[in-house]
């Protein structure tokens, strides 16, 4: 009787473990569908644990679209479409788990017979509510699920029904992007040629206006006509630059070039926009050259969009902070203005791409910080931003110097 009473306890020791070895792997199966994965990676890691917890050796996924299955993974080649209202589209409708013995299976399939399939099951892949698909997995052996089992498969199809769902929701978002992408890229070829015929035109009416001895509104409104159609033209080589880079065709003329004289540049042009406005530059480099292997233009164009920005946003034309100096082997641009800063929350995402700060109505689609943190990292630099509401904003670039 004790022997009886041992094995019994042992039995039961090894049931559990067995059952603790399941939940482990399932756990760790979610942790893995939590990551972003190819929808083939999903569907053969969900096949691959049924099987084993279920005592199948292979299996099929459909998923519906409007009460339509589509199958889009198994592993057997032999196919037998789901009858519209048979086992398939029960486990799907009432999410249940249905097992058949091979009875049942050889009269609705009787191709099957020939492929030995004695036990088919169907499991619902439904999550809160909402059922994704149908998982049918097929044994040439008769199979009984457990009843420690049963739940453990209820879980697991749970897990595989998220993850395909969050996946399905991600390709659609970039497909969504990727055809955004591509819109805006044929807009703006196409508008860029009308532009410059406009801005063209427009700069040679404001010459000939400017021979009239007397004053007209048509002065005042060609020059109108004249800075609307500059900031239009702006926009577009910015979608143009990021159409550019996200194909990675976006060319760089790198060579040896003095920070001082870049800086310089990027003052005067600036000086030239806002002849009312000052910027505090100070030199703290010392006495050796700020050399970098950089595409000048590129760098130029990054120091005026933030110094544009500084501009901006600045409380009472005050002027904007301009420092240049050494840190380690890199060369330190910080410019700060005195605006009213930018919310915690929008720091985040301010390098993202058409992404604006809360309560940022300024011209402009949000893409001249994403534009100047590729051109940076491209030349192995950092571009980092810190803000306090109220209290300013402060862009610190850092650029590799030149070793001599």
């Amino acid at each position: 009787m004790r022997n009886k009473y041992v094995y019994y306890i042992i039995g039961q020791d090894r049931s559990r473990v067995r059952m603790n070895t399941q939940i482990n792997k399932i756990s760790h199966l979610a942790l893995k569908f939590l990551e972003f994965q190819d929808s083939q990676n999903i569907y053969a890691e969900t096949i691959r644990e049924a099987t084993a917890l279920a005592g199948a050796e292979m299996g099929t996924i459909y998923l519906y679209e409007n009460d339509e299955p589509i199958r889009v993974y198994s592993t057997h080649t032999f196919v037998n479409p789901p009858r519209p209202r048979g086992f398939t589209y029960q486990c799907y409708k009432e999410a249940k788990i249905i097992i058949t013995d091979g009875k049942t299976v050889h009269k609705i399939h009787p191709n099957l017979i020939s492929n030995g399939i004695q036990t088919a099951i169907f499991l619902p892949l439904h999550y809160k509510g909402h059922s994704t698909g149908v998982l049918i997995l097929l044994s040439k052996k008769n199979v009984e699920i457990t009843k420690q089992n049963m739940p453990l498969l209820h879980l697991l199809s749970s897990f595989a029904s998220l993850a395909i769902e969050k996946n399905l929701i991600h390709e659609e978002i970039q497909n969504v992007l990727q055809n955004r992408d591509l819109f805006i890229s044929m807009a703006a070829h196409e508008i860029r040629t009308p532009i410059a015929t406009i801005y063209g035109y427009t700069q040679l009416m404001i010459k000939e206006l400017k021979k009239w001895s007397t004053p007209t509104p048509a002065k005042k409104w060609s020059e109108e006509i004249l800075l609307e159609t500059e900031r239009l033209k702006t926009l577009i080589d910015e979608l143009l630059q990021v159409d550019s880079m996200k194909k990675g065709v976006l060319h760089y003329k790198l060579e040896l070039c003095n920070m001082r004289e870049i800086i310089k540049r990027s003052l005067r042009n600036i000086k030239f926009k806002y002849s009312d406005v000052s910027v505090e530059y100070s030199d703290l480099f010392g006495k050796r050259e700020p050399l970098v292997n950089a595409d000048a233009n590129k760098i130029m164009q990054v120091l005026i969009n933030i110094l544009d920005n500084g501009i901006k946003h600045n409380q009472h034309r005050n002027p904007v902070s301009f420092v240049l100096k050494k840190k380690s082997q890199m060369i330190v641009i910080a410019i700060k203005d005195s605006g009213s800063g930018i919310d915690k929350s929008d720091l985040p995402h301010l390098f993202d791409g058409f992404y604006k700060a809360t309560g940022n109505h300024k011209p402009g689609m949000g893409l001249g910080l994403y534009i100047a943190r590729n051109i940076i990292t491209k030349h192995g630099g950092t571009i980092s931003i810190s803000s306090k509401k109220d209290f300013g904003t402060t862009v610190t670039i850092s650029l590799p110097l030149y070793d001599t």
